[in-house]
């Protein structure tokens, strides 16, 4: 009760036209370590009277029951009673390292995923499957490796290492694609993958400290972000 009565009070004197108030957030880890801290910070600059709380967690929570103002999702969003903004692309690259390549070669087809050492995203692969697809044609393979993992930024280490091919977000494999350590494939492919989405409690896009946070995040973002630009293997922006 003690709780609610602040974030009340908070988002009255918020309403007055001054952004006050701890904002509660939560990403997935390797986003917010790369990516979503520079952002906060400079949020933090901008707005002195604003606290933010940052939670990172590659699971998907429930951020009602956990009390978050806003949580930044990377996927296909199912139908949800939650409020959703639509930020920006998220782009899904298969890749391997130059040495991988020349061990085993270049798989030519998805199909051919399957007899390859494949590094496996616990929260992207359905039940050890990776899905891709072309012009309406859709291939979903079931993979298998050495290695599976549930942060995307250990699994890039591994396949720099030359253990295997990985599917990752261009916002973690983006420098490793520019200096030649790991090699975009099957580019005429599309990953099915997501999209850059705050999602929010009802009635949370209203509270001034959110709605600012959300105009600095998606400004901060861009259309195509930044990680993305002139980029071998990035699909064009959606």
């Amino acid at each position: 009760m003690l709780e609610m009565l602040e974030t009340a009070e908070q988002e009255i004197r918020s309403s007055k036209g001054t952004p006050r108030g701890t904002l509660r957030i939560n990403a997935p880890t390797s986003f917010g370590i790369r990516h979503l801290g520079v952002i906060v910070s400079e949020f933090l600059t901008l707005y002195p009277d604003v606290e933010v709380e940052l939670t990172l967690d590659d699971r998907v929570v429930d951020i009602v029951d956990q009390g978050f103002d806003l949580a930044i999702r990377i996927r296909q969003l199912e139908d949800s009673s939650l409020t959703a903004r639509y930020l920006a692309p998220a782009h899904i690259v298969l890749c391997a390292s130059p040495d991988y390549l020349r061990r085993h070669g270049a798989p030519s087809h998805p199909c051919e995923l399957a007899s390859h050492s494949c590094l496996v995203y616990d929260y992207m692969a359905r039940h050890g499957t990776w899905s891709l697809e072309r012009e309406g044609q859709r291939e979903d393979v079931r993979v298998h490796g050495r290695m599976r993992g549930n942060n995307g930024d250990v699994l890039m280490h591994a396949a720099i290492a030359g253990h295997g091919l990985t599917l990752a977000p261009t916002f973690i494999v983006h420098e490793a694609i520019r200096n030649g350590t790991l090699v975009p494939l099957l580019r005429d492919w599309h990953v099915i993958g997501g999209s850059f989405y705050a999602v929010m409690p009802p009635g949370r896009v209203d509270v001034l400290k959110v709605r600012v946070f959300l105009d600095h995040l998606a400004a901060s973002l861009g259309r195509i972000p930044s990680w993305d630009r002139d980029l071998q293997g990035a699909p064009a922006d959606d």
